[in-house]
């Protein structure tokens, strides 16, 4: 199981919600989990010291999206350099771990179930 996780500046914390419908839609993600509420994140940026309030976002994949939600999430950022970070999570529990790759397995279309690549067989198109 991979973790992909960025964060948005707060005030832009809607295109999390739509990230997170179009990479379940696409089958992308099995689960995406949105923390609205915000975080204080305390950064450098071109020299200064800065503290601004952003939203969190964590897309629960597998290794075969992870380049593709990761390249997706790139170009969908509104930050110049955005930190998106992938992680290696295991679930503590089997029936979890079964249940999210029987999910994923369900949303790949039929050419990707006879053999080809899961990810060569997702629209990687920007959502409208």
């Amino acid at each position: 199981m991979i973790w992909i996780y960025t964060t948005v500046a707060w005030q832009d914390r809607a295109l999390l919600t739509q990230w997170a419908q179009y990479a379940v839609e696409q089958g992308w993600a099995f689960c995406v989990q949105v923390l609205d509420q915000g975080v204080q994140s305390h950064y450098l940026w071109e020299g200064k010291a800065n503290c601004q309030r952003e939203a969190v976002v964590v897309f629960k994949t597998t290794e075969d999206f992870k380049e593709t939600l990761s390249c997706w999430l790139k170009k969908q950022h509104p930050y110049d350099v955005p930190g998106i970070w992938y992680l290696t999570a295991q679930p503590l529990h089997e029936d979890y771990e079964k249940w999210a790759l029987a999910l994923l397995h369900q949303l790949k279309d039929p050419e990707a179930e006879s053999g080809s690549s899961p990810t060569a067989s997702h629209n990687s198109e920007i959502p409208p």
